[in-house]
């Protein structure tokens, strides 16, 4: 009976750590929810905004073995990037969708903020 060398036992422990690492990471579930709301705030009628147009914010997270690495709030935080990339104040014609993939040892967060950014002035102040 001949023994394989040390080299190729490192090689056939690598090929299954391989294996091992694509199938657990390819196998997954995917869930999406979506919302949807006329403004990011109250907007009456003593309020006038002026449209500035289409934008969005995308913020990521990551939780590894049940140990969340991400902001407090990713639905927050994608709002606040929509409402800074389109350089206004306020977002009307907001939609959101937050994805979630569950692998076995970590998942993923994806929240997607879109909506028109406008510069709303409160009652003819700017706010």
């Amino acid at each position: 009976m001949r023994i394989p060398s040390r080299s190729a036992c490192a090689f056939r422990a690598l090929a299954l750590f391989l294996a091992l690492a694509v199938g657990l990471s390819s196998t997954a579930c995917i869930t999406t929810m979506t919302g949807v709301a006329p403004a990011t705030t109250p907007i009456t009628a003593d309020d006038t905004y002026t449209e500035l147009g289409s934008t969005y914010g995308t913020a990521y997270g990551v939780q590894l073995l049940l140990i969340p690495i991400f902001p407090e709030s990713l639905s927050k935080k994608s709002k606040e990037r929509a409402v800074q990339r389109g350089g206004g104040n306020a977002l009307t014609e907001v939609s959101q969708d937050y994805t979630l993939l569950f692998f076995y040892l970590i998942n993923v967060y994806i929240a997607k903020t879109k909506g028109t950014a406008i510069n709303l002035e409160r009652g003819g102040r700017h706010s």
